[in-house]
């Protein structure tokens, strides 16, 4: 857990990194993340906060939320329990999507989708719980690769496509 210069509280996930210029919270509010963060940022009308990804910008309008967007892996997502954010794709003009509290924004390999946060969603893994819901199985070993940081190779391809729920 850390506390930005602005008083936003940030959680990172195991192998997450997360930037941002020594003037933040004067000039700009932006972070750049390669992971899986929770954020809980501080309202600032005038000084919007962005969190940047390799292809995704997320503007928040003073909220509660966690993305989990690692570099290496297809798989983004945006889940939002308080507030307002909008999805931009950083290679197009233009807003993917506004999320209202309770949704959360998927893609993967260019499909996109949202659904109603469940309880097996989210960010309980800021409190030692790992949680998942019809995730591929490829996707499972990439987040727990992730979280333990170990290698874990898939010999079975038929297991690549089973989809995973559990707690």
């Amino acid at each position: 857990e850390l506390i930005l210069p602005d008083g936003s509280k940030v959680w990172l996930n195991s192998k997450t990194s997360l930037f941002y210029q020594t003037d933040f919270g004067k000039q700009n509010r932006n972070v750049r993340l390669n992971g899986e963060a929770y954020f809980e940022v501080t309202k600032n009308k005038n000084l919007p906060f962005h969190v940047i990804t390799t292809d995704k910008i997320i503007e928040v309008k003073g909220t509660h939320f966690n993305v989990c967007a690692y570099r290496e892996s297809s798989f983004f997502e945006t889940s939002l329990y308080q507030g307002l954010v909008d999805i931009h794709d950083s290679n197009e003009a233009g807003i993917i999507t506004h999320l209202h509290p309770g949704q959360c924004y998927q893609e993967e390999d260019g499909i996109r989708r949202i659904t109603a946060i469940t309880g097996m969603n989210g960010h309980n893994w800021k409190d030692g719980i790992i949680s998942f819901v019809n995730v591929t199985f490829p996707d499972l070993i990439q987040h727990l690769s992730n979280y333990y940081g170990v290698k874990v190779i898939l010999s079975n391809q038929q297991m690549r496509n089973y989809r995973c729920t559990g707690k």
